[in-house]
C-alpha cells in the first residue's frame, strides 16, 4: 500500500517504538530489522513507508547527499559479499539506508552500466525515443539504451532539453527501434538563458540532477518568481538538503553551488505568476517520492512553464483537452460505476439497485464467461480483464471504461491493499492529465465494503463515529478482520485524490446469503435425515449478530454514491444494520421452519477465527446512515419472517447442488 500523506507525531511515536522493539530482536535476513513487523504496529503504513521514514527522520547515523569515493568502494565490496540483499548491505554500510544503497548501485556503480560521455548520435536517438515512449524512462532505457541506467537516460534528456535540442525527425533521420541513417549537419546550439517554452512534465519528468552539476540561474527569472515563492519552496520542511545559497533571493545573476541530491518525500509548490497582461494563472507542482531529487530541477521546470509571453507549444504526443473530454465521455450524463465482485451475491444486488435508481451506468467484474453472461442478462456491462491479484489490470480497466466510481464488493482480504493502490494510481493519472491541460475535474470515487465485525463485542452501544482498532473503541476487532481498521484509515487518508465512502454492513441475509449456512446447514441436514440426535451448532450461546437484508444494504450504496461528492461530511463511514439479534432466537425460529425436533447444543467457536466473528455480541447503531445517506430500510423483522428467508436460502442451496 502506498498512499502518500504526511506523518503525524503520533505515527512517528509508534514508528520509533516499533523499531525499538524489532531492533532488540531482529528477525529479518542477516539479523536485520523486520520492517513488515514494524509496519504492523503503525496502522495505515506499509513496510516501505516505515523504513524510509525511520531512516530519513529518526536515524541520525544515516547520511544524506553526495556519496564519497570511500563509500562507493565500501558499497562495491559489500555487494560482492552479499549481493542485492540491501537490508544486509545497509546494516554493514552503517551510514546509508537500504534504499540509498540500492539506488546508488543500480544508477551509478553497476559494472555493466556504460559510463562514457553521450555522443551526438545517442542524443538524437534519445530525443526520438522520448517522442515515441514519453517519459517512461525504464521503457526507453530497456528498448534503446540497455547498457545505460534509466537514471542516466533521464539525466541526459534533461541536459538536452536545457540546451534547446529539439526531437525533429528531419534532424537525424532516426528510426526509433533501429539506427539512424544520417547525421545532423549542425550541432545543437548551447542553451540560451531564455528557457525553451515547455509544458510541465509529469512526475517522471522532474528528473534527477547529479551532485556534480549545477543550473545557471538568471536574475530576471528569479525576480519573476518572487522572493516569497522561492523561499516558501526552498524552506519546505519536507526537504532535507537543497544546498543553495541565500544570495539567490535577490535575483542576482550567476549560479548556486552544485545541486546536492536530496531525498524528497514530498514537496508542493504553489505560486501566482503573470502569464500575460490580462490574466494570471495559479499552478501547483507536486513531487512524490522521486528520490534522489533536487529543488533546482523543480524550479527550472517551474520557470520554463511560467515564462511570460507566447503561448506554449504542446508536444504532439500530449493528450489535448478535447481528447480528454472524449476519453471521459463527458457527453454521457450518467456516471460510470465499476463494481468489484459485480457477479457476486452483494455485487449483483448493488448493481440492480443502481440501475433502478436511473442515475448510473453499471459495470461489473466477472471471472468467467458464464458470470459475464449473467451480468449481461441483468443489464450490467461485464469486465473480464480485471484480476485483483494484479492491481495494474484494475487501473487499466478504470481508464479503458472511463469509470467515475469504483465500489469494492469483492470481499478481498489479501488483495485489499492492491485494490486501493490501483484506484489511487488511476485517480492520480487522471488528475495529472487534467492538470496538464490546466483543467479541474471531479475526483474518482471509491466506496469500500468493510463490515461491522471491526467493532468486535463492545461493552457499550457504539456508532460509526467510533474509530475501531483505537484506544477509544470499546471493543476489539474480530481476529478475522483485525487488519481492516488500518485499511479503513488508509482509504480515508487517500481523500486528497479520491472521494471515498466506507460502508460496514452487518451479517447480510436474503435470498441465498452464504453466511447463514454455517448455522442453518446443520439444521437442514438433520431435517433431511430425520435424526433426533442433538445438533451441534458452531456458535456461542451468548452471541448476538447484527443483520441487514441485502436489498436494504444495496440501497445504502446508492445513497452513498449519490452524495459522495461533498455531501457525506468529514467522516464518510457508516454502519449498516437494521437489528441486533440473539443467535438462540434465530436458530429456534429456523428450527421450527425446517421441522427439526432435535435439541440444539452450542459447541462454541472451536478456535476458528470465522466462527469467532459470527459469535460476536453486536451492539451497533445505524442512525447516521439514515440521517446522512437518507437510508430507509424496509425489511427490519428477520425473526418474524424467518420462514421466507430460510426457504429462500434452502431453495438456493438446492439449485447449487444441481449445477
Amino acid at each position: 500500500m502506498d498512499v502518500r500523506r504526511k506523518w503525524s507525531p503520533g505515527e512517528d511515536a509508534l514508528l520509533v517504538e516499533a523499531y525499538r522493539i524489532q531492533a532488540s530482536r531482529p528477525t529479518g535476513k542477516g539479523g536485520t530489522v523486520n520492517w513488515h513487523e514494524v509496519a504492523k504496529r503503525v496502522p495505515g503504513r506499509d513496510n516501505k513507508d516505515c523504513r524510509k521514514r525511520y531512516y530519513n527522520e529518526h536515524d541520525g547515523a544515516v547520511k544524506k547527499g553526495t556519496w564519497s569515493k570511500s563509500e562507493d568502494v565500501r558499497l562495491e565490496g559489500l555487494v560482492r559479499e552479499h549481493g542485492t540483499q540491501w537490508a544486509v548491505v545497509a546494516r554493514r554500510m552503517e551510514t546509508r539506508s537500504a534504499d540509498q544503497c540500492s539506488k546508488r548501485w543500480n544508477h551509478s556503480l553497476k559494472p555493466e552500466l556504460k559510463r562514457r560521455p553521450w555522443d551526438e548520435q545517442e542524443d538524437l536517438l534519445l530525443m526520438q525515443a522520448v517522442l515515441a515512449h514519453g517519459h517512461r524512462w525504464r521503457e526507453v532505457q530497456c528498448t534503446h539504451f540497455p547498457s545505460r541506467s534509466a537514471n542516466d537516460v533521464k539525466n541526459q534528456h534533461t541536459i538536452l532539453v536545457r540546451r534547446g535540442v529539439q526531437p525533429a525527425e528531419e534532424q537525424c533521420g532516426c528510426v526509433v527501434g533501429g539506427t539512424a541513417s544520417t547525421e545532423s549537419s549542425e550541432e545543437p546550439s548551447p542553451r540560451a538563458w531564455e528557457p525553451t517554452p515547455q509544458s510541465i512534465p509529469d512526475e517522471s519528468g522532474l528528473l534527477t540532477m547529479p551532485g556534480d552539476q549545477g543550473i545557471v540561474w538568471g536574475g530576471p527569472e528569479l525576480e519573476s518568481l518572487g522572493d516569497d515563492a522561492l523561499f516558501s519552496m526552498l524552506s519546505s520542511t519536507s526537504v532535507n538538503d537543497a544546498n543553495m545559497g541565500y544570495g539567490m533571493w535577490g535575483g542576482v545573476s550567476g549560479g548556486p553551488p552544485a545541486g546536492e541530491a536530496v531525498d524528497m518525500q514530498e514537496a508542493v509548490v504553489q505560486m501566482q505568476a503573470d502569464v500575460n497582461a490580462a490574466s494570471t494563472q495559479r499552478m501547483t507542482i507536486t513531487v512524490e517520492d522521486a528520490e534522489p531529487e533536487t529543488l533546482t530541477q523543480v524550479m527550472d521546470v517551474l520557470m520554463r512553464e511560467t515564462n511570460a509571453g507566447e503561448k506554449q507549444q504542446r508536444d504532439s504526443s500530449r493528450t489535448t483537452a478535447e481528447e480528454i473530454k472524449q476519453q471521459l465521455n463527458l457527453e454521457i450524463t450518467m456516471p460510470n460505476v465499476l463494481i468489484l465482485g459485480g457477479s457476486g451475491y452483494l455485487g449483483t444486488a448493488i448493481a440492480q439497485a443502481l440501475l433502478r435508481s436511473g442515475g448510473y451506468a453499471v459495470w461489473g467484474t466477472a471471472r468467467t464467461a458464464a458470470k459475464a453472461a449473467q451480468l449481461r442478462a441483468i443489464e450490467v456491462s461485464p469486465v473480464e480483464s480485471v484480476d485483483l491479484a494484479n492491481p495494474q489490470t484494475l487501473a487499466q480497466a478504470i481508464d479503458t471504461y472511463h469509470i467515475d466510481a469504483v465500489i469494492d464488493a469483492s470481499s478481498a482480504y489479501e488483495q485489499a491493499a492492491g485494490v486501493l493502490e490501483a484506484v489511487v494510481t488511476a485517480a492520480k493519472a487522471r488528475a495529472d492529465t487534467l492538470a496538464n491541460d490546466k483543467a479541474i475535474g471531479p475526483k474518482l470515487a471509491f466506496v469500500y465494503t468493510s463490515g461491522s465485525w471491526v467493532h468486535g463485542s463492545p461493552s457499550r452501544r457504539v456508532s460509526d463515529l467510533t474509530p475501531p482498532g483505537t484506544s477509544i473503541a470499546p471493543g476489539k476487532p474480530a481476529t478475522a478482520v483485525a487488519w481492516r481498521p488500518a485499511h479503513e484509515q488508509a482509504i480515508l487518508a487517500a481523500r486528497n485524490v479520491l472521494d471515498v465512502a466506507i460502508l460496514r454492513p452487518a451479517a447480510i441475509y436474503g435470498r441465498g446469503s452464504w453466511v447463514w449456512g454455517t448455522w442453518w446447514g446443520p439444521l437442514l441436514a438433520a431435517a433431511q435425515s430425520g435424526s433426533k440426535d442433538a445438533i451441534q451448532i458452531p456458535a456461542d450461546k451468548a452471541a448476538r449478530t447484527g443483520a441487514v437484508h441485502v436489498d436494504d444494504l444495496a440501497d445504502a450504496y446508492v445513497g452513498a454514491l449519490d452524495r459522495i461528492q461533498g455531501q457525506l461530511g468529514s467522516w464518510p463511514v457508516f454502519d449498516i444494520a437494521t437489528e441486533n439479534l440473539s443467535v438462540v432466537d434465530l436458530l429456534e425460529a429456523a428450527k421450527t421452519v425446517l421441522g427439526v425436533e432435535a435439541e440444539l447444543q452450542y459447541a462454541g467457536t472451536m478456535g476458528s477465527a470465522f466462527l469467532e466473528a459470527l459469535s460476536l455480541v453486536a451492539n451497533t447503531d445505524s442512525s447516521r446512515a439514515k440521517q446522512v445517506l437518507g437510508w430507509s430500510p424496509k425489511k427490519v423483522d428477520l425473526v418474524p419472517n424467518t420462514a421466507v428467508y430460510v426457504n429462500a436460502w434452502k431453495a438456493t442451496e438446492a439449485l447449487k447442488s444441481k449445477d
